[in-house]
């Protein structure tokens, strides 16, 4: 190709190599010819146009990757690296180093969700733009164009040890729970500390966005409390956290995240990484409200702690109920860092919340067994006012759920849909 550009204008004055492919997994996922497909791209093309540019400026487009590394991308990156070296070595040649560009390239359908967290994706006139002057100005090297890359993972809700990892792709992490911490001993059933359903939500989310930390937890999915992890006297219960990258769907990271003790399968999840999501239950109708127990009235017949003591006063009505929490501050939920523990305890406000309707209204006591979507909208401020409204749903013999909304100053913040609850005996 370049002696027929030759043959046909007389001189090659730029030669530039920009194809590349890339397919983001484990490294013991990819077999031979998938990591050859990777690297003969990238270096292939670029020795032979290396060999063949003569005196004519070799530029070529490559990955912020390949600089830094990149979470399930070994060969791409290495490509990338082996990729900039070469051309760096051809007299006046350049290397760009990109990050993703906002609305085209192979980061594209994640570029919303990587803006809401700190990542900025490139306008593509203003990359283009870029890359001309550079060109045209004689710039030699190697360059890395990018706005921000991202803000570093969060610290655990609960202390915990990696045991395994593929960097991006899957974490497994070893959870020790025991007794002596306020958020477990302020959760008890008698002699039982019991691991609270939004403490095992907290842990399933952060092992998931330990995967991608540049994407905001948008939500989860499908969450099932399936056995509840009981702890007693002096015990060490050792939980594994699992996460798995999976699909990107409509711009949202789709991951499975699983909390498994000796006894099996305890909680369960689909973590949603990617941009928040936008409120449902803004509109549903609001009843005429009448007075509901009061918060001594609840934690009188609730096993809640000091800690775990979160509704100030509730009204009622005809399949609805609505409360006020006490401010979200370092009180409540104590041992659990923040932003998880406001998090964790405005979550637990929304199931306190339905319980108590739940008990007073429908005179079952229930245990929350799991939920269908939970949608973040926003952040919860510590010491923040909460609104919980919750609106019953569906209701058999033996199961009760409801949909709740998580308000701050009339804006919803967070939404709990498909709330379930297993009955029994009030």
């Amino acid at each position: 190709a370049l002696e027929a550009a030759r043959a046909q204008f007389g001189r090659v004055d730029l030669v530039v190599h920009g194809a590349g492919v890339d397919r983001s997994r484990a490294l013991m996922d990819k077999d031979e010819a998938e990591l050859a497909m990777i690297l003969r791209t990238r270096l292939g093309g670029a020795t032979a146009l290396a060999e063949g540019a003569g005196e004519a400026k070799l530029v070529a487009f490559t990955s912020v990757s390949g600089r830094f590394g990149n979470a399930g991308q070994v060969d791409y990156a290495a490509a990338n690296d082996g990729l900039a070296k070469l051309v760096v070595g051809h007299p006046g040649g350049l290397a760009l180093d990109f990050s993703a560009w906002g609305e085209i390239g192979m980061a594209a359908p994640l570029a919303g969700a990587m803006r809401e967290r700190g990542v900025d994706p490139m306008d593509p006139d203003a990359a283009a733009a870029q890359t001309v002057d550079l060109i045209t100005g004689g710039a030699t090297g190697e360059w890395v164009i990018s706005g921000r890359l991202g803000d570093r993972a969060q610290a655990p809700p609960v202390a915990s040890e990696v045991v395994d990892e593929v960097p991006g792709v899957s974490v497994v992490r070893e959870v020790p729970v025991r007794l002596g911490v306020a958020w477990l001993d302020d959760h008890k059933m008698g002699s039982a500390g019991l691991l609270p359903g939004v403490v095992g939500m907290a842990v399933m989310a952060h092992a998931a966005h330990s995967l991608e930390p540049s994407l905001l937890i948008a939500g989860l999915s499908d969450v099932v409390f399936e056995k509840p992890v009981k702890v007693r006297g002096d015990d060490v219960k050792l939980l594994q956290v699992r996460a798995d990258r999976g699909a990107v769907l409509d711009g949202t990271l789709l991951c499975d995240a699983t909390l498994v003790g000796d006894a099996g399968l305890h909680h369960r999840a689909r973590v949603r990484l990617g941009v928040q999501e936008t409120a449902s239950l803004a509109d549903r109708p609001v009843p005429a409200w009448e007075p509901g127990p009061t918060s001594a009235e609840v934690y009188k017949r609730f096993f809640h702690g000091p800690s775990f003591q979160v509704l100030a006063s509730s009204e009622v009505a005809q399949g609805a109920a609505r409360a006020v929490s006490v401010p979200l501050g370092p009180a409540l939920g104590r041992g659990l860092p923040d932003p998880w523990r406001t998090q964790a305890m405005a979550r637990e406000f929304a199931l306190q919340t339905a319980g108590a309707h739940c008990l007073f209204r429908k005179k079952a006591f229930a245990l929350p067994i799991g939920c269908r979507d939970l949608r973040c909208l926003g952040a919860f401020t510590p010491g923040a006012l909460v609104v919980a409204t919750a609106w019953l749903g569906d209701e058999t013999a033996t199961e009760v759920t409801y949909d709740v909304a998580l308000a701050v100053d009339g804006v919803h913040v967070e939404e709990l849909l498909g709330l379930r609850f297993r009955k029994l005996n009030a």
